[in-house]
């Protein structure tokens, strides 16, 4: 099924980005944003509107699809780029038709050689052995030529025509050649909408050609110091797009951290970073891929094995808020089957265990998929153990994590099982779901021993720590994934 398109995300960032845009004097925009929060959909859907496209004309570039080419091949690539936006505008460039008489002085003045042997050729005789002789001083004629051309460029024609040969170099910092040229006249003439050129997915460039290809964009987009915001092909404003944030991390990773990085991204901005940020909106979107997932077609009975008791729930909002999640994995998963409840684990070596019986198994497997597999969803869990992230009811949890890392421990009495966990003793008390006897919630207790033999009895229920709730969850991942089930 088709993903949908969820306005809500788009609509939320428009009028701060609406703002940000029409500043005055705002010709460079660095358009900032986490990897995968739906930067590019918004510029589209935002300039797709009609109100805009009678704004602005738009030219939306990918640079990832020049990071194999040389330096100088960028350029060309940018122009391509551009001219074939322009035709699929269907864009009209004015031709102009010169007349013979026009033309006829100039061809001329440039082939005068070629006309004086014509003319010797029509002449009887007397002309045939002038023109003999003339064709014998072909290379002192040429030699001629060349001289009285030389002497003839004032200093004023020879730095005229350095400029020239500069400009007419393709990647050259003052590159301006007639393509060039005509690209440029034709945006100007967009006028009196705004002409834009947006650079997008600096995100999905390689590490090491991100900064080679804003070297180049930086060099050809400022050429002029007096200009300052002066900008290639004469467009109005130039909008970047990426993650600040991973952008500068790159940075200091190749340049050192002592190496001042702002010295060197403010020249993509005149004046500060637009920082798009729909977090408040991707909650209300996560929540409606999740009611769209099935379990056997049927949405409710995917709800309620799954999410039930609210933990995936929390750990999506906590990964939405601490942007560990981004739109582009939640809406690739929209209408999904789940199946995982129907795998079998060996909790219990030599005896395999089917997951539904135990549902933070299954939960868990989830998470790990949703967010990339397993190294994943350890990094995050130690991230919000080292921030102490928490959430309501986490007291509710830590025991249905206890139970799976002690599964195969036996010892019950009066419904009990008594385990270890870093060195402190518990008891853990399993609830079962009347109707598909799977484990609902494991209370937590506190060990005691009472009376001449020894017996366990519980104490009040215990209340983990955050620090043990997300250690819990990482020992959990990591004893799921040793058992194959967890990748």
């Amino acid at each position: 099924m088709e993903t949908p398109f969820f306005n809500n995300v788009f609509n939320y960032p428009i009028t701060e980005f609406e703002k940000h845009l029409k500043q005055e004097s705002n010709n460079r925009i660095f358009f900032s944003g986490r990897y995968g929060t739906g930067k590019t959909s918004f510029i589209t859907r935002y300039f797709g509107h009609n109100e805009c496209r009678d704004l602005y004309e738009v030219y939306h570039l990918f640079p990832v699809n020049y990071s194999i080419s040389s330096n100088e091949d960028i350029i060309k690539y940018i122009k391509y780029d551009i001219i074939l936006g322009m035709l699929e505008r269907n864009e009209s460039f004015p031709e102009e038709s010169k007349g013979y008489l026009k033309t006829l002085p100039a061809f001329l003045l440039k082939r005068m050689d070629k006309v004086f042997e014509a003319i010797l050729s029509m002449v009887p005789e007397v002309g045939k052995s002038v023109l003999d002789m003339y064709e014998k001083l072909g290379k002192l004629k040429d030699e001629y030529l060349s001289y009285h051309d030389q002497e003839n460029i004032g200093d004023g024609d020879k730095l005229a025509e350095y400029i020239d040969v500069l400009e007419g170099q393709n990647g050259s910092l003052v590159e301006n050649d007639v393509i060039t040229k005509i690209i440029s006249a034709k945006i100007q003439s967009s006028r009196p909408k705004e002409s834009i050129l947006v650079v997008d997915d600096l995100d999905r460039l390689d590490p090491e050609h991100v900064f080679r290809i804003l070297n180049v964009f930086a060099a050809h987009f400022d050429t002029k110091a007096s200009t300052r915001d002066a900008n290639k092909f004469g467009f109005d404003k130039v909008i970047i797009v990426g993650d600040i944030e991973n952008i500068r991390n790159i940075f200091h990773h190749r340049y050192g951290s002592q190496v001042d990085f702002t010295g060197y991204i403010d020249k993509f901005y005149s004046s500060d970073i637009y920082h798009f940020d729909n977090r408040g909106a991707m909650e209300k979107v996560a929540e409606k891929v999740v009611n769209s997932y099935t379990l056997d077609g049927n949405k409710d009975r995917a709800m309620d094995l799954y999410f039930k008791d609210g933990f995936l729930f929390a750990i999506i909002k906590s990964l939405l808020e601490k942007g560990n999640l981004s739109l582009r994995a939640i809406l690739n998963t929209y209408s999904k089957e789940l199946t995982y409840h129907n795998e079998d684990v060996d909790l219990m070596y030599y005896h395999k265990v089917s997951a539904w019986r135990v549902p933070m198994i299954y939960r868990l497997k989830y998470l790990s998929e949703l967010i990339g597999g397993k190294n994943n969803l350890v990094a995050i869990f130690e991230k919000f153990k080292r921030g102490d992230i928490i959430f309501d009811d986490i007291s509710f949890y830590p025991g249905n994590l206890l139970y799976i890392l002690n599964y195969n421990i036996e010892g019950r009495q009066k419904g009990l099982t008594a385990v270890i966990y870093k060195d402190e003793e518990y008891l853990l008390e399993p609830e079962r779901d009347f109707y598909s006897d799977s484990i609902s919630r494991v209370k937590m207790y506190k060990s005691l021993k009472s009376g001449i033999n020894g017996d366990f009895s519980k104490g009040e229920e215990y209340r983990a720590t955050v620090d043990e709730f997300w250690q819990l969850n990482i020992d959990v991942v990591n004893r799921l994934n040793v058992l194959g089930y967890i990748k």
